[in-house]
């Protein structure tokens, strides 16, 4: 596959690896099928290179993903980045995997709230002065309904806003979005409309409004009883 995202990403994202290649099929499929309730992620998963969404297997070390995604920011092209980690099953293996988070270089954990009998935690990738919020997902039954993707991942915006004349989620200067996706040449009034409905999506799937636990600045939320596990 012809696709200049710098080496790590390479030797991950590759027909070659079929096993990762599958992996990364299925965790498409979960966006694609609107279940994490965003429609700009269900139509960009369709082409996620169009969009500069790029998609990598690793192993759950603070090495490999401080240099994922030091790889992401470097690479022009990459705007977005999945980093998935089959390895991460158990409610435990999450739990040291989070540890592992705390430790990376590029990410700094800024919130740490408690709501609802969960502590939401909030990680942020470092990119340049800016801030970018880190998503989690993973099949956990204590997590919304909206991040239960069958791979644990985490997904991160690794270059500043598109240099759109209007703001659909308004956020501090250096603060970077999920929802800042450059949506390529998309009529406004279309992305008005994927806006719109993806509140009603997600609404749908929570049977309730979103929240602090499902919210796009929330990493993970985790039962204040399993927090103390956490290193």
């Amino acid at each position: 596959m012809d696709n200049p995202i710098g080496e790590l990403l390479r030797r991950y994202y590759t027909e070659e690896n079929m096993e990762a290649d599958i992996i990364i099929e299925k965790q498409k499929r979960f966006f694609i099928e609107k279940k994490a309730g965003c429609l700009f992620a269900a139509v960009a998963a369709r082409n996620p290179q169009k969009y500069g969404w790029i998609h990598a297997v690793l192993t759950p070390t603070s090495k490999s993903i401080d240099h994922a995604i030091d790889e992401a920011i470097e690479t022009p092209t990459t705007t977005m980045v999945s980093l998935l980690f089959p390895e991460v099953k158990t409610v435990n293996q999450l739990l040291d995997f989070v540890s592992v988070l705390k430790r990376c270089r590029t990410l700094n954990l800024a919130q740490v709230e408690t709501f609802d009998e969960s502590v939401c935690l909030g990680f942020r990738a470092r990119i340049g002065s800016n801030a970018s919020f880190v998503t989690g997902f993973g099949d956990y039954p204590f997590l919304p309904a909206t991040r239960r993707a069958p791979t644990v991942e985490i997904t991160t915006r690794v270059k500043p806003r598109p240099s759109y004349t209007f703001t659909f989620k308004s956020a501090p200067d250096n603060v970077i979005h999920l929802a800042d996706l450059d949506m390529k040449g998309m009529a406004f009034e279309r992305m008005q409309k994927l806006w719109d409905n993806s509140f009603v999506q997600t609404k749908r799937i929570l049977g309730m409004k979103p929240n602090l636990k499902s919210a796009a600045r929330t990493t993970f939320s985790i039962p204040m009883e399993l927090f103390s596990q956490i290193s």
